[in-house]
This record gives C-alpha cells, sequence and structure tokens, in this order.
C-alpha cells in the first residue's frame, strides 16, 4: 500500500486542480463546457483511475506479461465502461446531453494523460534501475 500513497497524492492534486480550474473559470467558460454533472464526472474518473492503478501495481509486481496484459484489458473494459455511461445518459437522461459528452471526453482524456504519464515514469524509473543493476553486476558470461 505503501507503494500507491505517491500515486493517490498526485491523483488527489490532479484531481483538485482539475476542479478549481473549473470553477475559476466559470464565467469566461463556454456555456458547452459547463454542466451541472460535472462534479459526478471527475469523482468517476478519479475513482476508477485510482482503482485501475491498484491492479497495475499488483500485475506488475506478477511480471511484464501479467502486467501488459492487465493493462491493455483493463484499458478495454474502462473504454467500454465509460462508452456504456456516455449512452445511459444519452438515451435516458437526455439533459444537456452534447454538453455532457464534451466535458466527459475531456476529462477522459485529462486523465488517460495524466495515468500513461505515471505509468511510463515509474517503467521509465524501473528499466534505469534495472540497467544499473546490471552495471554494477558485469555482463553476463557467455556459456560456451
Amino acid at each position: 500500500m505503501n507503494e500507491l500513497r505517491p500515486f493517490y497524492a498526485k491523483l488527489a492534486l490532479y484531481t483538485t486542480l482539475i476542479g478549481l480550474v473549473y470553477y475559476v473559470s466559470g464565467s469566461v467558460r463556454p456555456s458547452i463546457l459547463t454542466h451541472n454533472w460535472f462534479p459526478f464526472m471527475v469523482i468517476l474518473f478519479a475513482g476508477l483511475t485510482a482503482l485501475f492503478h491498484v491492479g497495475l501495481v499488483r500485475s506488475g509486481k506478477k511480471g511484464n506479461q501479467v502486467f501488459v496484459r492487465y493493462y491493455m484489458g483493463a484499458t478495454t473494459f474502462k473504454l467500454f465502461l465509460l462508452m456504456a455511461v456516455i449512452i445511459v445518459y444519452a438515451f435516458f437522461i437526455e439533459l444537456d446531453t452534447r454538453s455532457f459528452i464534451i466535458i466527459f471526453f475531456l476529462l477522459y482524456v485529462i486523465y488517460t494523460s495524466f495515468e500513461v504519464s505515471y505509468v511510463y515514469s515509474k517503467l521509465s524509473s524501473m528499466k534505469e534501475s534495472q540497467k544499473a543493476s546490471e552495471q554494477q553486476d558485469g555482463p553476463p558470461s557467455e556459456k560456451g
């Protein structure tokens, strides 16, 4: 659980920043980017990102193949889940659907870029530490 704390702290800061920008820009923001359900959308994306990351950490401990399979499967599942949310909203609620979909898409891009950048930075640091440990151990011996 200790390795999740930095991610959750950054996610909380990121989410707070998104909320602040949204509410501070209220008077200059175009009406198409205004929706009453914005707080619920942010909570949905932050929650999914947090849950997704727990799975990433757990799968990363089981090896590279498990990590890649989890990442691809979870990303696909999350995409279908979010599409279902949009479809349900569009067909059953129908209040300002265009605004909802635009904001939803923007939040998807924002949170996905956060998630990918965090995972990429972690993978890069893992590769660097692996290279450093290989250099200290010396080159692998050749079998003749």
